[in-house]
């Protein structure tokens, strides 16, 4: 492979799998290294060369200088070292896990970064496992924190959590509309819930949880499957920990995992050992249905006809 080419090539958005235990910093830093080092690897540009006059008295008939064409070994790799490094490669993500999470991660390079900042205002569906373990309370609310408490947990049932989830889920589904900035009992309101998702409108609203339900129960573990927007893992974190409060024991997170993002599933997530440039240069064609503008622009047009309708009643 022509190394120019697939430097040229590397545009888009494409979906990898972060790993837990592993910081954003360093999954960039990692990306960006990888592709450096292969694209290093790959045939480069055609070294330059010039013209020069060598005298050969051994195998020329004439005392003449005889014209021969040399390599120009200023721009040998030997010399100028590496040709792409990991400054070459711009890369930006959305909606960023912690470092305790894994899971779905869309990652945008080069002209990419665009869609991705289109991404994060468009404001996705994103959906979450999280796994609680009860009978411990941490200072941090996850399992690698400092021991605080420790509880019994032999009374909490199945249909105890259903209860209590099912209530969590109730008063954010009320607050969809007020964060959306629609009145509950409005026709506007009517026709936004007919359309789909009630988003809110912009991305500095407190977390909304559309969606909660608990997809396994083997105390003291047990695995929440949650629907949200504008959430963060510190955040789903705590809500484990209320959780456990509210059944009168304690609990902690002991893992969060990121299994859709909008259009992007675990389908279109790259693993590791497949961070590669051919990979990711597959990734990109993969995830482009993904990336089309009707799919980005929804939020963007239900926040223009409400517009209107406020310019049109003033």
């Amino acid at each position: 492979m022509y190394a120019p080419k697939v430097y040229q090539a590397l545009h888009g958005v494409f979906c990898i799998y972060k790993p837990a235990s592993e910081s954003m910093k360093s999954v960039i830093a990692t990306l960006k290294g990888k592709l450096g080092s292969e694209l290093n690897k790959m045939q480069p540009l055609r070294q330059e060369s010039y013209s020069e006059g060598v005298y050969d008295s051994e195998n020329s008939k004439t005392d003449l200088p005889v014209i021969t064409t040399l390599p120009d070994l200023s721009d040998h790799r030997l010399v100028v070292g590496p040709r792409y490094l990991r400054e070459d490669f711009h890369l930006g993500t959305t909606c960023n896990l912690s470092h305790h999470s894994s899971g779905v991660l869309v990652v945008g390079i080069g002209s990419g970064c665009r869609v991705i900042k289109t991404i994060q205002g468009s404001r996705h569906l994103r959906v979450y496992h999280v796994k609680g373990e009860f009978g411990t309370a941490t200072d941090d609310f996850f399992s690698t924190g400092r021991i605080l408490e420790r509880s019994t947990y032999k009374h909490v049932s199945l249909p105890k959590l259903d209860r209590l989830i099912s209530a969590v889920q109730s008063g954010h589904q009320r607050q969809q509309f007020f964060y959306a900035g629609l009145d509950e009992d409005s026709e506007e309101a009517y026709e936004a819930a007919c359309e789909g998702l009630i988003r809110p409108m912009d991305d500095k609203t407190p977390p909304i949880l559309y969606s909660i339900k608990c997809i396994d129960f083997q105390p003291p573990t047990f695995t929440l499957e949650i629907h949200a927007i504008n959430e963060y893992c510190t955040y789903l974190a705590k809500l484990i920990h209320e959780i456990g409060l509210e059944l009168k024991t304690n609990a902690i997170c002991k893992q969060i995992r990121r299994i859709r993002h909008g259009y992007f599933t675990l389908d279109h997530a790259l693993l590791q050992k497949h961070w590669t440039a051919e990979h990711i240069l597959n990734n990109i064609d993969f995830c482009k249905p993904s990336v089309k503008r009707e799919n980005l622009g929804r939020i963007r047009l239900m926040r223009r006809r409400k517009i209107e309708n406020n310019l049109l009643e003033a």
